[in-house]
């Protein structure tokens, strides 16, 4: 099953998809920099992404998201 980006623009993620594949855009003074990370949403406190490391930039944001995709099946003998 191929999964598709989905923007942030046209739908954000609820609590209850876990954790998420997001694509993070930065400017590294003045290059547009863009990376996959894995991260959470949450509305506890309103709207707002965990990820384990954040640009170090101030300019950055989530652009799209995916569900993280299901783990290969290990082989057999």
């Amino acid at each position: 099953m191929e999964m598709e980006w989905i923007s942030v623009k046209d739908r954000l993620p609820c609590p209850d998809d876990g954790r998420l594949l997001v694509v993070v855009r930065y400017y590294e003074n003045p290059i547009p920099v863009t990376t996959v990370q894995i991260a959470d949403f949450y509305t506890d406190l309103g709207y707002g992404w965990q990820m384990e490391s954040y640009p170090k930039g101030k300019r950055w944001g989530i652009t799209h998201w995916m569900p993280l995709p299901e783990p290969p099946e290990e082989e057999t003998e």
